[in-house]
């Protein structure tokens, strides 16, 4: 029998794009946008364009026209897109961190099909391993492995590899990945982002002598300081349940739990306008408070021992608030240091104001909206084993106090929900039907002004998702480009290397 890994690179090995769902392969298609429109917008920004500068040339495009060597190329690529946190997501991993421009390196000598299969291999790979340890501390917070292992397995089958050696460079690109704290990520995400896809190339390259295969066998050492709990049915389901379905792309560079509470301050900022036909102010925010679950509480509450540079303010709830009520938008080009000075006043005035408030209701539904659907995963586990799971995130800082005040509106959102769910059959990820799956991110705002009026908003589902039916949308507005929605609906067996240069231009 093969091991966890190389099933994995044998299911990938075989994989063609008639065995691929085609609003899967049309969610890869709207990836690519996305990715690019990240690229180019961080491109256009002074500390961006330097990140792409004086490169060599090659056979690889590069953002802005000009071309390097494939591993420069992802390295820039996968560094613009982590420089300002305008990456795009899907369940359990950051995938087009740096698969999408592993892919855009390896272009060369491909069609446009052949771009999104290896696209969507790098999502299912990289995102079941991320699901593997979805139960660890600082799962997807600054964590280098799953999106190094997507790279890895996209660019491994552009290269032709075999599946033995295909796993043994997600092995090595696993083995070079990186647990970071908050503040190291922070310090120069660019250089986080441009090493996952460096790590990733070089891994393509030493796959044949190096790597192990048991890597991801139960039992591995590889778990032991990422997870104890370790999910081994999120390995299972390939070909049946398609996680390139959960695909979110950002409209807005902000952390990807943030990203709920910052649309619903856009929601009533957009109303604002329409009322009273101008903009809200900064000097007339007298207080925002933004209730949350867990795990946007916990993100904003890692951002507090965060510098204040461009980075800490897509990952504080406050800082990017701010922002976004000081300069009216949230994308690269409001996260220069210019930007940020130019409004700097403004920005912390509203910062000041805004409280970030743990709520164990919606913590609850987060948590019985994800083990809902996903409750087959954690078949298996004991009671002692989830309190364990508790006790490493209260260690890490992930757990908020609890109050006596709490317990009724906890017991009102039904937290008997969640206990069913995780106590469902099954264990593999094929017994999951991800089409029900709905990024479930509750937030309750309240904003109030200095006139004494205040401004609610309540909502669960970010922009840009499948469930919000809107994807494409933000996909295309994302790039930017003229020709944005003729790049999407490209010819499948048209030349891969030319598409990516139009991408990219």
């Amino acid at each position: 029998m093969p091991s966890s890994l190389l099933s994995l690179t044998q299911w990938a090995r075989a994989l063609r794009a008639a065995d691929i769902p085609h609003d899967v392969l049309r969610l890869a298609r709207l990836q690519h946008l996305g990715a690019a429109g990240a690229a180019r917008a961080s491109f256009a920004t002074p500390e961006g364009a330097r990140l792409a500068a004086g490169l060599a040339p090659g056979t690889a495009a590069v953002v802005g026209g000009g071309t390097a060597s494939p591993k420069a190329a992802a390295a820039a690529h996968a560094g613009l897109t982590a420089l300002h946190e305008y990456d795009d997501y899907l369940l359990a991993g950051r995938t087009s961190l740096a698969a999408v421009p592993a892919v855009w390196a390896s272009a060369a000598g491909h069609t446009v099909e052949e771009l999104l299969v290896a696209t969507v291999i790098g999502n299912e790979i990289g995102g079941r391993i991320g699901l593997a340890l979805l139960l660890g501390p600082r799962h997807t917070r600054t964590d280098t492995f799953v999106p190094a292992a997507g790279a890895a397995a996209a660019a491994a089958w552009l290269a032709g590899l075999d599946a033995d050696a295909m796993a043994r460079a997600i092995s090595v690109a696993l083995q070079q990945g990186k647990r970071l704290t908050p503040a190291d990520a922070a310090a120069d995400p660019a250089a986080v982002g441009a090493r996952t896809a460096q790590v990733a190339m070089d891994a393509v390259g030493r796959a044949r002598t190096e790597g192990s295969l048991d890597l991801l066998d139960e039992g591995s050492a590889f778990y032991g300081p990422l997870s104890q709990q370790p999910l081994h049915g999120a390995y299972g389901g390939l070909g049946r349940t398609w996680l390139t379905r959960t695909l979110v792309i950002k409209p807005e560079a902000v952390m990807t739990w943030g990203g709920v509470a910052v649309q619903g301050v856009n929601e009533i900022l957009k109303r604002h306008i329409k009322a009273s036909d101008k903009r809200l102010r900064a000097e007339q925010v007298e207080r925002i408070e933004i209730r949350v679950g867990m795990l946007p509480w916990a993100m904003d509450h890692a951002a507090m021992g965060v510098e204040r540079s461009p980075v800490a303010s897509s990952w504080s709830l406050k800082r990017a608030v701010g922002v976004l009520v000081a300069r009216n938008d949230l994308r690269p080009q409001d996260l220069t240091p210019e930007a940020l000075a130019e409004k700097a006043t403004e920005i912390e005035h509203v910062a000041s104001r805004v409280e970030v408030v743990h709520d164990w209701a919606l913590s609850v539904s987060t948590v019985e909206g994800f083990t809902r659907v996903l409750g087959p995963l954690f078949a298996g586990l004991s009671p002692m084993q989830l309190r364990q799971v508790r006790t490493r995130l209260v260690e890490a800082g992930g757990w908020p106090q609890w109050h006596r005040g709490d317990l009724w509106p906890m017991l009102r959102a039904r937290p008997d929900r969640v206990v069913r769910n995780l106590q469902a059959t099954g264990g593999d990820l094929g017994d999951i039907d991800l089409t029900t799956f709905r990024w479930q991110l509750p937030v309750e705002i309240k904003l109030y002004t200095t006139r004494g009026g205040w401004w609610p908003e309540r909502r669960a589902l970010p922009t840009g998702s499948v469930a919000t039916g809107d994807i494409e949308a933000v996909a295309l507005a994302k790039h930017g480009g003229a020709n944005a929605a003729e790049l999407a609906g490209a010819d499948p067996q048209s030349d891969g290397s030319t598409w990516v240069k139009e991408l990219l231009a």
